[in-house]
């Protein structure tokens, strides 16, 4: 039976035309190779090469065995190359996600992770975003991806989206004359949970411009918030991404708030060093989350925008509104601003 080395010994004889030539190529001797080919033929009992001189001459059968050999070769080279992903980390890797991050990024990030680290055991949890700063401050996940957070240490901005005002798109003609921010009072307003932290920004901004809705109902899921506006009279001050990437989107309409809040998505680690699956799962949900809002652009029919460097979160209780950021977008096109995954 013949082995693996044979089968190179033969290749490469093959392909140097020289027994000499071929032991050089696989650190082997002349003798070596000479005598490896002849069991091979005594083996297969068929003859490989004609010997003429110092070089050799594939004879039929040889070629057609060439072939062959080849192929398993390589076959034998992907097998090796398949189970040396087997050998690489193991382990338990904990990260939590909001809801809306596990609709909307995780999906390509999990297949793409499995494919690298199969021996890591993926935990998911999926919270919101108060539940997952706290958790992530006590070390039970290795990190989190959620919304602007209080938590300044170990987090960085993935993304940014500038704040809409949100509404049916069939009353879009009696609200393309309004004076925004300061006829906002005028409006009954779909606001979050009061312990969200998009709720905090919406209600700075509105103190901010002396603005206190006609009405306001509070709604914690949504995409209940967005059946509401698409089916009512109610508003919504809404991050343009979120809008974007619910499956109504074309039922709303959005006008983009003078020196308006700005919605931010953030990674925030423990206070520990990731692992290299947890470095390489925190890149493939950053890229997604880069991606996301990549395509938001496109259809809003933008074009791309200049990436900047990703920048560190920093300390705040309640960050104040980015009023230049929103300066910076022209008209009332909806503009969803990614930054570069760290």
């Amino acid at each position: 039976m013949c082995r693996l080395k044979e089968f190179r010994l033969f290749v490469a004889a093959f392909e140097e035309a020289s027994f000499s030539a071929a032991a050089r190529r696989e650190n082997a001797t002349q003798s070596g190779v000479s005598q490896h080919i002849q069991r091979m033929e005594e083996s297969l009992k068929v003859r490989l090469f004609h010997r003429r001189g110092k070089r050799v001459v594939p004879t039929p059968a040889g070629e057609a065995y060439y072939r062959h050999c080849v192929e398993l070769l390589r076959s034998h080279a992907d097998a090796l190359r398949d189970l040396q992903r087997f050998r690489g980390e193991e382990g338990e890797l904990r990260v939590g996600v909001t809801p809306w991050i596990a609709r909307h990024v995780m999906p390509a990030a999990l297949d793409r992770f499995v494919n690298v680290y199969p021996n890591v055991s993926l935990i998911i949890i999926e919270d919101e975003n108060h539940s997952l700063a706290e958790r992530v401050k006590r070390g039970e996940f290795s990190f989190v991806v959620m919304p602007e957070t209080d938590l300044a240490e170990n987090a960085t901005v993935l993304l940014e989206s500038p704040a809409y005002l949100a509404y049916c798109r069939s009353r879009e003609a009696a609200m393309r004359d309004l004076n925004l921010p300061g006829q906002l009072s005028r409006l009954k307003l779909v606001v979050s949970s009061s312990w969200s932290r998009w709720r905090k920004v919406v209600d700075r901004y509105l103190a901010d411009h002396n603005c206190e809705p006609r009405q306001a109902i509070e709604i914690t899921s949504l995409s209940a918030a967005i059946k509401v506006l698409i089916n009512s009279d109610w508003c919504s001050i809404l991050p343009g991404l979120t809008v974007w990437a619910d499956s109504d989107r074309d039922r709303v309409a959005m006008r983009l708030l003078p020196n308006g809040p700005v919605f931010r998505i953030m990674s925030v680690c423990a206070n520990r060093p990731l692992s290299e699956a947890g470095k390489t799962f925190h890149a493939m949900l950053a890229e997604e989350v880069t991606s996301l809002g990549r395509r938001g652009l496109g259809q809003q029919g933008l074009g791309q925008p200049a990436l900047p460097e990703p920048k560190r979160a920093r300390a705040s209780k309640v960050a104040p509104p980015a009023r230049s950021a929103a300066k910076r977008m022209a008209g009332d096109a909806a503009v969803i601003r990614p930054k570069r995954p760290a």
